[in-house]
């Protein structure tokens, strides 16, 4: 077992002596899928904005992503001098199945798996050790939300089994579901007849659809999911908005020359700020605090396309939520009963400046940048993390990593550690078994390759 692996088995049992006496009620974990450091500065350059308010966080590390099915990320191969090594960084990257299940349980899986270790055990995420401990857990996405991010909090499966998944999400006990995956609408919003594998099927969509879920209430419409945001609703809440893949990243329409807004967004449909304001406001109800998974899901989509276009509407529409959630911190909570991180499961695209160099070109405000995409699918360049709040000074003790372009970085298994150890919540007898095997298991198989 080399020495992260031994650190990371001492964090763990670290966890579970902690105490809860000063932790944060709330953790807000905010992940944009596919995104990068090159990926805010195209919104950043396209919109003129100088920063983005997290950009402004005390704590700002780069962090590693890679999964058990991959080879470890190495600095040392990672950049030609300050040019992209792209041929290694296309190798070895993570899909969001497992960037997921690290960032939750602190162990490192297979891709294409949710919440299983390598050796099989399921592993127990802090969204349900959140509930375990009477508190509000729910997930928020622009995707599917049986896709494997929003899924990550509550499912144990492989990626691709999406009815299992959504059965699981209705049987659990989360307190908010909300995401794509409608199957009465396509991909712009409008009536249609889609498979209904991301809903749990036929019958499981009929009976949500007629709210026959005792204690759980469906809803649709982007007027329901405004509702949500005044008042004091309480209850179980799923949310599938009238889009089926994405909100509306997916949306027809798309040219290569477009530029962002060349095609009307959908209507009727809220936007991810929308979304995570309605969340809140039903799990700030429990007095013993909450916990928030946000993903701006479809920048991976965009990017795995090479859409440069729709991943800077993407990224601004994740901005606008991290703008959402900073509002609500301060108007209804503080810095130092919530936490708040702000990162990405794993970049997508290889998207680069020209010539492979570190930075994109800045044309100004309404112009696209000087940008190059490398490659169609996920890479395993470090990618940014922002925190703010009680217990994000603890990032700073996993900052083992050196990087000789991005400087200190952790890894994602990080995450769990951070929130777990700011909150003091106890993880089950099993559930830190599992997690010791799992970095047991990981030091063994990192450098292995699932078949």
């Amino acid at each position: 077992m080399n020495a992260r692996t031994l650190a990371a088995a001492a964090a763990a049992a670290a966890i579970v002596a902690s105490s809860a006496a000063a932790a944060p009620k709330n953790v807000i974990l905010m992940v944009a899928d596919g995104w990068g450091y090159n990926s805010i500065q195209a919104a950043n350059f396209w919109t003129g904005a100088a920063a983005q308010s997290f950009q402004n966080f005390p704590v700002h590390f780069a962090m590693s992503t890679f999964s058990a099915s991959g080879h470890g990320y190495d600095p040392a191969r990672a950049w030609v001098g300050n040019t992209y090594n792209t041929d290694y960084l296309k190798t070895g990257a993570t899909d969001s199945a497992s960037a997921i299940t690290a960032m939750l349980t602190g162990v490192k899986n297979y891709d294409g798996i949710l919440n299983i270790s390598v050796d099989g055990q399921p592993l127990t995420t802090f969204a349900q050790m959140y509930k375990a401990a009477g508190r509000a857990a729910g997930a928020v996405s622009t995707v599917q939300w049986s896709h494997a991010t929003p899924a990550g909090t509550y499912a144990h499966n492989r990626r691709d089994n999406y009815a299992e998944i959504a059965l699981e999400g209705i049987a659990s006990d989360m307190d908010v579901i909300f995401g794509a995956g409608n199957p009465d609408f396509d991909n712009n919003g409008q009536p249609a007849s889609m498979n209904p594998r991301y809903v749990g099927g036929a019958e499981a969509w009929s009976k949500l659809k007629n709210n026959e879920y005792p204690g759980l209430t469906h809803i649709q419409t982007r007027s329901e999911f405004l509702s949500l945001i005044v008042g004091n609703p309480t209850g179980r809440y799923i949310g599938t908005i009238q889009s089926y893949s994405t909100a509306n990243q997916s949306r027809s329409g798309y040219s290569a020359t477009d530029l962002p807004g060349t095609v009307p967004l959908n209507g009727g449909i809220p936007s991810l700020a929308e979304m995570t304001l309605a969340a809140l406001n039903v799990l700030d109800n429990n007095p013993n605090g909450l916990f928030l998974l946000v993903e701006g899901g479809a920048i991976d989509w965009a990017n795995h396309g090479n859409q440069i276009a729709r991943a800077i509407e993407e990224t601004i529409d994740f901005n606008r939520a991290v703008d959402a959630v900073i509002n609500w911190v301060e108007a209804n909570s503080s810095w130092d009963d919530t936490l708040v991180i702000v990162t990405g499961d794993h970049e997508c695209g290889m998207l680069t400046g020209p010539g492979k160099s570190l930075n994109l070109v800045n044309n100004g405000p309404g112009v696209l940048p000087g940008y190059e995409y490398h490659h169609g699918s996920h890479t395993n360049t470090l990618v940014p993390l922002f925190a703010k709040g009680s217990g994000s000074e603890l990032f700073a003790q996993y900052a083992t990593g050196l990087d000789p372009v991005r400087g200190p970085y952790i890894d994602n298994t990080d995450i769990f550690r951070v929130m777990s150890g700011a909150t003091g919540v106890v993880p089950e007898p099993g559930s830190v078994v599992a997690l010791a095997a799992g970095l047991v298991s990981f030091g063994a198989l990192v450098s292995r390759r699932r078949s």
